[in-house]
């Protein structure tokens, strides 16, 4: 066990100072067990990179770092992949919806609690009945531990699983070891557990921190990975046990109702560094970010590994001229070329540790991930895919030194390929790994900040091909456009015809169920469920894409103006809005109007204008009265005398109380009690 001072790699075992992988092998730290053995830079194993060119000069000094270090010595066990992982070569994407950034909140005692209960259990079915595949949900280690050490509590979760089971959706599971309170802006989300942020309220320290001292308590600090600060267990092993704890509770779901795991590594659960924060005004796009290694723990590991390195000087530095939060490139000097810079033998030893230590995290909570679902499917002979997110760090991707993405820890450079050391380390434990920016075009963004999403996109999807590694993905921001979810299509589908393995569509709120967003969102929805997805990305007579890009767009069109044309008598005859919980009274006479419906063809109301109504909230039916007072609302809207929709539904706003939902007729979902 690494000890305060030592070298914190993630790799590292946390009982005796050995980690067994699923291969069968034992590993010992990255970075002091090999220095044993040899001298010379070994940090990790199958760098991809490029000879470096300066001044038409070839650099050849440092041009690998490979070694010899087994603790990346992947790729003699490539083709033996965990089970975890589900090949698969098709067509159809299943489109996950993730749940609202809201669905928890805090009571005035302090505990978590379901929010909109009843509203949410009408939008999972209105999300069913639009050919949704699944929902993904956010397992919280601040609501989950939330009080105490190892006390695990799942009730919310079970009552949360067993409506989506109920609404026959599936589920991608996202274990979240980090804080959502940024998004709020202090006025609620979920934080670490509260017996963490005790620990932190003393030793800050077990958080990043940047140059100037700030630390950002959304995530632990890699620095703590395999040190012992919290109840004598470290922060790997507090990692494990939620994630036990989780298979433990909800084995019987795994490979039926539970298909995806994405296991948190960082910030947003993606794995980087809080390079570019947001919420407390540090960060805007599309500065550079900073450098996020200052607390003492990262600040000892990197003096260690640098003494061992022989170069003690370079462990007791700030990294000189690397710019601040909203910084751009040029005029950086560590971001160009010159001394001390990027490409400086000081710019390498720094950017491999940087970026090292947080593939080594990766490794060793990948590794128990891993292990923990073998033993759980190996009992069960089900399958649930391991996932591991990513940021996408797009801007300045057209630079030579891409410095937001060094910021954030991807060593990825003009001249070297920083996402395959990552592949290596998914593909040996059956991950998938997860991108977003699969809403974005290189045209849609500033061209002066030199962005590149496609480029990113097309390098990552390039790395997952060479690792053999599965890719799933979500949008970076809300689009319900007919452009955008267009976009969204053509980046799921690859020049050779495979498909990103599912989409998560990121996230449920009210403006999904807009009638204007709806119409565009149900036939995005079926043409990824459907067999014959349309490969746009493939060009024809085997041109080159961008020689029939106009062609297909036209194709594309042509068939978007027909689906839209169908989609309002669509959207007219399968979805209709209309309350359906807080009756707790017989339906009988309801059914039996939906009924009647069903049979001779009418309509509700007249097409392309659906009525809409609100679903009151669980406090709001206390009485007979109330449920009364519902279900004759309910009855005259399957009569079509409820009111037409309001010309001004779309500055309609999402309150606490209420949510606008969807529901059918010619689906024949019944009218069910809450």
């Amino acid at each position: 066990m690494a000890e305060i001072g030592g070298i914190g790699c993630g790799c590292r075992g946390v009982s005796g100072g050995n980690f067994f992988h699923p291969g069968g092998f034992s590993l010992k730290s990255c970075f002091l067990e090999q220095q044993r053995t040899r001298r010379n830079r070994n940090f990790f194993r199958n760098v991809s990179i490029v000879p470096s060119f300066k001044r038409g000069r070839l650099i050849t000094k440092w041009s690998s770092v490979a070694g010899n270090s087994p603790i990346f010595s992947m790729d003699a066990r490539e083709n033996s992949r965990s089970f975890v992982l589900v090949s698969s070569r098709h067509r159809k994407v299943p489109v996950y919806v993730m749940m609202p950034i809201d669905t928890f909140g805090i009571d005035s005692s302090g505990c978590p609690i379901i929010k909109r209960l009843k509203a949410l259990t009408v939008s999972l079915k209105a999300l069913k009945l639009a050919g949704v595949h699944g929902v993904a949900v956010e397992v919280w280690w601040g609501i989950v531990e939330r009080f105490c050490p190892l006390e695990f509590k799942w009730s919310l979760y079970d009552e949360l699983f067993r409506l989506i089971s109920e609404a026959g959706l599936k589920l991608h599971v996202a274990l979240c070891f980090h804080s959502n309170m940024h998004l709020f802006r202090g006025k609620g989300g979920v934080s670490l557990p509260l017996w963490i942020r005790e620990i932190g309220d003393v030793n800050k320290d077990i958080y990043y921190r940047d140059k100037n001292g700030f630390s950002n308590n959304d995530y632990l600090t890699l620095g703590v990975d395999q040190l012992p600060l919290f109840g004598g267990r470290t922060a790997v092993q507090c990692y494990e046990d939620l994630m036990l704890s989780f298979s433990k509770n909800f084995e019987p779901y795994f490979g039926n109702l539970i298909e995806e795991i994405s296991i948190g590594l960082g910030p947003s659960g993606e794995l980087r560094y809080p390079a570019h924060p947001l919420g407390d005004g540090r960060w805007t796009f599309p500065g550079i970010g900073e450098f996020q290694c200052h607390d003492k723990y990262m600040m000892e590991d990197l003096m260690a590994v640098a003494s061992q390195e022989g170069k003690p000087q370079w462990g007791s530095r700030d990294l000189p001229n690397a710019g601040c939060y909203n910084s751009f490139p040029s005029g950086v000097p560590f971001f160009e070329e010159g001394h001390d810079s990027f490409l400086s033998d000081y710019g390498r030893f720094f950017l491999e540790w940087y970026s090292g230590k947080l593939i080594c995290h990766a490794d060793a909570i990948l590794a128990k991930a891993a292990d923990v679902l073998r033993r759980r499917q190996e009992e069960e002979k089900s399958s649930v895919m391991l996932v591991a997110k990513i940021g996408g760090i797009y801007w300045w991707y057209k630079t030579s030194s891409h410095p937001a993405e060094l910021t954030a820890g991807y060593y990825n450079t003009a001249l070297r390929d920083g996402y395959d050391p990552l592949a290596s380390v998914l593909s040996r434990h059956g991950a998938a790994l997860h991108i977003p920016c699969l809403d974005m075009a290189d045209s849609e963004t500033p061209e002066k900040y030199l962005c590149s999403p496609e480029g990113l996109l097309r390098q990552i999807h390039d790395v997952s091909k060479k690792r053999t590694i599965q890719v799933t993905g979500r949008n970076t921001s809300e689009r319900y456009d007919v452009m955008g979810l267009r976009q969204i299509r053509e980046n799921c589908v690859q020049p050779n015809g495979e498909t990103v393995r599912s989409f998560t569509f990121f996230r449920m709120n009210e403006k999904i169920f807009r009638v204007e967003n709806w119409n565009n969102f149900v036939p995005f929805v079926r043409q990824m469920s459907a067999d014959d997805l349309p490969i746009s990305s493939i060009s024809n007579n085997g041109q080159p894409r961008d020689q029939t890009k106009q062609a297909s767009r036209e194709t594309i069109d042509q068939r978007d103006k027909q689906e839209e044309e169908h989609s309002a008598i669509q959207t007219h005859h399968h979805i209709q809005t209309k309350p359906i919980c807080g009756i707790k009274a017989p339906l009988k006479q309801i059914r039996e109007d939906q009924q009647h419906v069903e049979d001779n063809g009418l309509h509700r109301v007249e097409p392309n204008v659906p009525a809409e109504i609100l679903v009151p909230d669980d406090d709001e039916v206390e009485s007979d009265e109330d449920e009364e007072a519902i279900e004759r609302e309910a009855l005259e809207g399957l009569d079509g005398r409820k009111q037409r929709l309001d010309e001004n539904l779309e500055r309609l706003v999402l309150r606490d109380d209420e949510f606008t939902v969807l529901d059918a007729i010619e689906e024949r979902v019944e009218v069910t009690d809450c």
